[in-house]
């Protein structure tokens, strides 16, 4: 392996360039593999959902948050039109900061409420755990987010579990 592939792979450049970290959408690629519809589509006007993915990743760095996080957070102010089915103004900036990712990921507006309101994470959801124990191996692996009750029962009707 060549020193420029090294340093490529460790998410900057040379130049101190940071390099654009995909957004991978966990159930868009869950939806596509397997038939099911369990993302959703949002619309982020006057951003592009690119426009949010990247003010965030700039701010976050893989979590070092060493960023300016303003740019970010600017836009949480459209997530009462973009994001119409609890109010969201009554809740902190924590919550609103992953319903607003949630979005951007792709994720339905059960599954988000599911994990940022009600703050269920994934070693904590018991009846996701049973249903990934049921899954074929491949098809739990790529289950990657918290799954709220109506997504566990969407993906049982399709592999038909009972």
């Amino acid at each position: 392996m060549k020193f420029k592939d090294i340093l490529e792979g460790m998410g900057d450049d040379v130049f101190g360039k940071k390099k654009r970290i995909p957004n991978d959408k966990p159930a868009l690629n869950f939806d596509r593999l397997y038939g099911t519809n369990l993302s959703q589509e949002y619309d982020f006007t006057p951003y592009t959902e690119d426009e949010i993915w990247d003010r965030w990743t700039s701010h976050s760095n893989y979590g070092r948050f060493d960023g300016d996080p303003k740019p970010f957070y600017e836009t949480l102010k459209i997530l009462p039109k973009a994001f119409p089915y609890i109010d969201v103004k009554k809740y902190d900036k924590e919550v609103q900061r992953n319903i607003m990712l949630g979005m951007v990921s792709g994720f339905n507006p059960e599954d988000i409420y599911y994990f940022s309101v009600l703050k269920v994470m994934a070693y904590k959801n018991i009846e996701q755990k049973l249903l990934e124990e049921k899954l074929p191996s491949e098809v739990a692996h790529n289950i990657q987010w918290v799954l709220s009750p109506g997504s566990i029962q969407i993906i049982k009707d399709k592999f038909s579990i009972v």
